[in-house]
């Protein structure tokens, strides 16, 4: 069976977003459960994991990002729906380069992974706590750093972009220069 050139990208793009968002959503599940039948629930006890900078911490969060719009779990629930949805049609319609592709599955998976707890739990399993330069960060879990990782990747490659695409093309010039020569020595025997 021939395959086209189109069915192949589709296929292999399918296979990259389910790997993403397979691997980050299980990850994120497996941890919150991990923390859930380990840690007590508010407690202010911490599991030290590196004195002075990371700790375990079991907390539920009914916000967004640093507890925002705390106690609007079904608003945030429509709007991580809408988000999920939206960035995933895009993906398989708007067809963005690997780059995009591959950031925008990053954030779906935390998406997906914040969005079933905020659906089953009615808030977030946040347990993952750090001190950088001695500063408490808001305590976050395994799905919050997909969004983040797919975020960076993103910005960082927006930034990038003209420049990486210049040296894609000039890798094209050079190819297409070595074929001219190839073709020039061929005619000159």
């Amino acid at each position: 069976m021939y395959l086209t050139e189109e069915i192949k990208e589709l296929l292999t793009r399918i296979v990259i977003y389910t790997l993403i968002v397979v691997l980050g959503f299980t990850l994120d599940r497996l941890t919150k459960a991990i923390v859930v039948n380990n840690l007590s629930l508010n407690v202010f006890r911490q599991v030290e994991i590196i004195p002075n900078f990371l700790y375990f911490a079991y907390v539920r969060n009914t916000g967004g990002a640093w507890s925002i719009l705390s106690n609007a779990t079904w608003l945030l629930a429509i709007i991580s729906v809408a988000a999920v949805v939206g960035i995933t049609y895009y993906l398989f319609t708007k067809k963005p380069n690997l780059h995009y592709f591959i950031a925008m599955s990053f954030i779906v998976s935390g998406g997906a992974g914040n969005l079933f707890d905020r659906i089953f739990y009615g808030s977030v399993i946040d347990f993952i706590e750090t001190y950088p330069f001695g500063y408490s960060f808001p305590i976050f879990n395994v799905a919050d750093i997909f969004v983040v990782c797919g975020a960076f990747y993103l910005i960082i490659y927006m930034l990038f972009e003209e420049h990486l695409n210049k040296s894609e093309a000039q890798k094209k010039i050079l190819t297409v220069q070595e074929l001219r020569k190839k073709d020039d020595e061929g005619c000159k025997k």
